[in-house]
């Protein structure tokens, strides 16, 4: 969302090339305009789309030789790539308060790296090599926390090559493995997803399903203490199943997210949960109707508007955007 509520994203298939779009839409759905449409050997990776304190759109491409970070402004125009990665994939950018942005990478070595908006001062910040002391290949970006460490996942590496939570500052010193996942019955495995971080000095995030459960929601301060696992989905009647890109987010002193199958129609639901878990309820079953939407396949996104908006992966004519309210 742009300072003006416009709302921006991006989508892998479709476009004359049929390797996805960049794309905005105004809230009430009309004004809809493709700003890029990928016609190359790359397409939009999932979690790629921000607009930074500029007004351009930046985005992550993905293709079988070579990856990009790119910029587009808000009316198409200026299109350009700032960086090309071959033989290593970034995964999701965001701006800092420091204005420069900052992502991860996935592959041999993994990293977490920082650049300019014109693509300059591109470094390093820490590499994540997948050991049993400090994880390795994130499949999800950073988030800047109110102490100015950035936090984020990865899928393997820690103590039992699952996955773990950790922090890490803008210059590379004070990294920290908060958690590491241990695949336990009750704990999920290789989080998929990147981490919300609350105004109660605790991270959350999902889990994706594993071989012992349908995956989780957690919870763990920002010192790596108190971890706990606040729903096992799957648990309750029609509960929601499969986390693999579906985050949570905060609002009004609860935490939402999605699950993309599950649910009374198993096409994905929307759901709500106190912070440490107690009074989990499912506000939405998608399914009910052809042409809402289903199998919601990413994070929230809460709106300054005080809704919510999201993606479904299928469903309508294709997929759909859609908004829900919240107290």
């Amino acid at each position: 969302e742009d300072a003006s509520g416009v709302l921006y994203g991006s989508n892998y298939i479709g476009g004359p090339g049929r390797t996805g779009t960049v794309f905005k839409v105004n809230k009430n759905g009309s004004g809809f305009t493709i700003l890029r449409n990928f016609t190359d050997v790359r397409s939009p990776f999932v979690q790629s789309v921000i607009v930074a304190s500029d007004s351009a759109v930046y985005g992550i491409a993905h293709g079988m030789e070579s990856s990009e970070i790119y910029r587009v402004q808000a009316d198409g125009s200026g299109l350009t790539t700032l960086r090309t990665f071959a033989g290593t994939s970034p995964i999701a950018i965001i701006q800092a308060s420091d204005g420069k942005l900052y992502g991860t990478l996935s592959g041999t070595p993994s990293s977490v790296f920082t650049m300019n908006l014109d693509g300059t001062g591109y470094a390093v910040v820490k590499t994540l090599a997948g050991s049993a002391t400090e994880g390795g290949m994130p499949y999800a970006g950073v988030v800047e926390g109110s102490d100015s460490m950035l936090y984020g996942t990865t899928l393997r590496g820690g103590s039992a090559n699952l996955g773990t939570v950790y922090k890490v500052s803008k210059t590379g010193t004070g990294f920290t493995v908060l958690h590491h996942f241990t695949g336990g019955a009750l704990e999920g495995q290789e989080p998929w997803t990147g981490v919300w971080l609350g105004d109660d000095g605790y991270v959350y995030g999902t889990t994706p399903a594993s071989t012992t459960n349908a995956g989780t929601a957690y919870r763990v301060r920002t010192d790596g203490t108190d971890y706990s696992v606040l729903h096992v989905f799957g648990s309750v009647v029609n509960d929601g199943t499969s986390l693999n890109y579906c985050g949570v987010v905060g609002k009004g002193g609860f935490i939402y997210g999605t699950t993309s199958s599950g649910g009374s129609f198993n096409r994905g639901i929307i759901y709500r949960m106190n912070p440490d878990g107690s009074g989990y309820t499912i506000l939405h079953n998608f399914g009910a109707f052809s042409t809402e939407g289903i199998v919601p396949n990413a994070t929230l996104m809460k709106s300054a508007d005080g809704h919510f908006y999201g993606t479904t992966y299928r469903g309508g004519l294709g997929s759909v955007i859609f908004r829900f309210g919240a107290n």
